[in-house]
């Protein structure tokens, strides 16, 4: 299977003529010129890429298992607060929704009040979190894109900041990156969301050996 992807032949008339612009990265990524601010490249760089719902079977695959895998990630840290607020889960769900995210944050000052400790680094845990939720959303919100030089599949990523050295960051939702989500890529976010699971498992345990009896069991 080639690393980078390109869209099938046939093409959709469902969105057919929809285009957005973003800015293109790869080796048609202008070099700077003498006195030129980086968000002036930026723009200089900003082109029109064609919308497509016309997939290949394998994108489709990937997306389906990282959308899978994560939401068990948001599931795992549901009971977790349960745990730590003593609640049930059904309560944890009203009070933060289905859809929770990175929640390493909530759970460390939860812990801290509970006056116990967990052999569990939650910075790197918490920041872990933060960039599989990242690639998670981009490949599930995103918006598919053909480029028109290439032909290779990419999706607007319109979150985040460019972060030029020693120059202002700029806002992604001002210039959107066209990103290209290689086989390499798409392997390393579902491996990284797998640690979080397993991670998260982990922590569940050692908070639970540090509660009361009357709150360890999972709700």
């Amino acid at each position: 299977m080639a690393n980078e992807f390109t869209p099938p032949q046939y093409t959709s008339p469902f969105i057919l003529g929809t285009s957005v612009t973003a800015v293109s990265t790869g080796s048609s990524f202008t070099p700077p010129q003498p006195q030129e601010t980086f968000e002036q490249r930026l723009e200089k760089n900003v082109r029109k890429f064609d919308v497509t719902l016309d997939l290949p079977p394998e994108i489709h695959q990937w997306i389906a298992s990282i959308v899978t895998y994560w939401a068990v990630v948001e599931w795992i840290q549901i009971g977790t607060l349960s745990r730590l607020l003593y609640i049930e889960r059904k309560e944890a769900r009203i009070m933060f929704g289905a859809r929770i995210g990175n929640s390493a944050p909530k759970i460390r000052q939860l812990i801290e009040m509970r006056n116990i400790t967990v052999p569990t680094d939650m910075n790197r845990l918490a920041k872990q979190l933060t960039e599989s939720e990242q690639a998670r959303n981009l490949v599930g919100h995103g918006v598919w894109m053909i480029d028109p030089e290439t032909n290779e599949l990419c999706i607007e990523n319109p979150a985040g900041e460019w972060n030029p050295p020693k120059e202002p960051a700029i806002s992604r939702r001002k210039y959107p990156q066209a990103f290209r989500p290689t086989q390499t890529w798409l392997v390393q976010t579902l491996d990284d969301i797998k640690a979080c699971i397993r991670d998260l498992q982990d922590l569940d345990l050692e908070i639970d050996a540090c509660l009361p009896a009357s709150t360890r069991k999972s709700r």
